[in-house]
């Protein structure tokens, strides 16, 4: 029976190759819509340069707002907010005060991103007693 590191490998090497997959799969989608709309634009441009000119225009407005919004609003969610990995403690090593420092900034940005959370604006007076109970027990 096969161990449950090699079962973790194979999945992970299985993930790994669904991304690079997906990945092709949006390069050639996005060579086959250019093709598509640059047939399109010759087209109407056969029609009257014009056309070609306000299909071109059309094209750009709504694929800002089916793909380029979506994805900017997409972007400008903040990601969870991890605080830095100590390290391992191991004979002679110690923490020292840049890592709890780092540490401390970590927490503090833990806890003025879920102030931001929108999900939690029942919350906020506990989130914030606990910020500053925080801030004042590292003396900042």
């Amino acid at each position: 029976m096969a161990s449950l590191g090699a079962f973790a490998s194979t999945v992970r090497s299985l993930f790994k190759a669904l991304r690079y997959v997906g990945l092709v799969f949006t390069v050639l989608a996005a060579w086959f819509l250019g093709k598509e709309v640059y047939d399109i634009y010759l087209a109407c441009s056969a029609i009257t340069p014009a056309l070609g000119v306000s299909f071109l225009v059309v094209f750009a407005f709504l694929f800002y707002l089916a793909i380029i919004k979506p994805a900017k609003r997409y972007l400008r969610v903040p990601s969870a907010v991890r605080p830095p990995d100590l390290p391992g403690l191991k004979g002679d090593d110690a923490l020292r005060a840049k890592h709890l420092r780092a540490r401390a900034r970590g927490i503090e940005r833990y806890l003025a991103n879920l102030l931001r959370n929108p999900n939690l604006k029942d919350s906020r007076a506990e989130i914030q007693s606990a910020l500053d109970a925080y801030l004042e027990r590292v003396g900042e």
